[in-house]
Order: structure tokens, then sequence, then C-alpha cells
């Protein structure tokens, strides 16, 4: 439902800031000044995305199961 929706925008806008990653900070150990900044930022985007979607998807498994238990 809703919250599948949800969590595919999420997932959807996480592949794209690992796609920045990739494309434009392919060795960040040797990123300085602003452009280590922005490394960090991107990070940051990317870890809070993931987190997102994890959450989602204990919640989606959560509320499966309380579906299938009360169906029996």
């Amino acid at each position: 439902g809703e919250l599948k929706a949800h969590r595919d925008e999420h997932l959807a806008q996480l592949a794209l800031f690992m796609g920045f990653e990739t494309a434009y900070y392919p060795t960040p150990e040797t990123l300085t000044g602003r452009k280590l900044h922005q490394y960090l930022v991107l990070r940051g985007g990317i870890r809070s995305e993931e987190s997102f979607v994890d959450w989602c998807d204990e919640v989606i498994a959560a509320l499966e199961r309380e579906l299938s238990s009360q169906g029996q």
C-alpha cells in the first residue's frame, strides 16, 4: 500500500545518491575542503535514506506478521 510506495520513493532516492557517490567521489579518502564537505553531506543523505528504507522494511514485515496471525 501507501507505506510500500513511500519506501520505493526513498529507495529510488537512495539509488540516485549512491550513483552520485560513485560518479563524483570515486576516491573519497583523497578529498579535502569543499569537496570533502559536499561528500560528507551526501553520505549523510545516503545513510538517512538507508535508515528510512530499513525502517519501512521493519514496519511492513511487522504489519504483515500481524495480519497473518489475525487470519489464523
